[in-house]
């Protein structure tokens, strides 16, 4: 296998990763409701959106271009509030 093909493997690895994150803590969000909603302006899962859509950017910008580190950074910063919100939950 390439480096390439290992960084394009890496990449969607991690994506699936959030987006397994984001349904557990969905899930336990629906389940646990003694969460108390934000005070700020958001709603209930507001992390977990915008880490997808961090996410989702990650993916278009790395499978143009698969070593641009904006690409990476996005993913990175989509994985971190992804985390932080499943384990805020």
């Amino acid at each position: 296998m390439s480096d390439v093909s290992r960084g394009t493997w890496a990449v969607w690895g991690v994506a699936a990763l959030i987006v397994v994150m984001a349904a557990v803590g969905a899930g336990l969000a629906t389940v646990e409701l003694e969460v108390p909603a934000p005070t700020v302006f958001a709603f209930r899962g507001f992390d977990a959106v915008t880490g997808l859509c961090y996410a989702a950017i990650a993916l278009l910008i790395l499978h143009h271009q698969p070593s641009n580190g904006v690409g990476i950074l996005f993913l990175g910063i989509g994985f971190v509030t992804v985390f932080f919100w499943m384990t805020s939950q």
